[in-house]
């Protein structure tokens, strides 16, 4: 059974997986098609903001990662530019708009901790001394 919206009353209703896609409105005897679609589509969807947060944040978290590990390989003045892009990075994630993205529940200053211990030890592990 899906729990279904009408278009015209707002009111709920429920009907049987698989049943042809024309549903009437108990309350209202409305037709519409597809009501199982629209309410799967309201009832699971997420903030769209706080989609937007999580994303700013795990594609920071991503880019860290990335420069991260590009500023171990590279030696030099090449590591220079890896090296910005991590300290980048690291500033976002103390900064004001990182708390307002997370609404205070991350600390950044952990989250840099725990980021450098789990790539410094994918890096021992990938470099180990046979």
């Amino acid at each position: 059974m899906t729990t279904n919206i009408c278009t015209k009353c707002n009111e709920e209703f429920r009907i049987p997986f698989g049943e042809y896609p024309y549903h009437t409105c108990p309350k209202c005897r409305a037709q519409s098609r597809n009501y199982y679609k629209a309410s799967r589509s309201i009832t699971s969807r997420k903030d769209p903001y706080e989609e937007l947060a999580h994303a700013i944040v795990l594609q920071a978290v991503k880019d860290w990662r990335t420069a991260y590990r590009a500023a171990k390989r590279s030696y030099g003045m090449y590591s220079q530019g890896s090296w910005n892009r991590v300290y980048n990075c690291e500033s976002f994630f103390r900064s004001e708009w990182f708390r307002v993205l997370t609404n205070d529940n991350i600390d950044g200053k952990l989250l840099i901790k725990r980021l450098r211990k789990e790539e410094d030890e994918r890096w021992n592990r990938s470099h180990k001394q046979t």
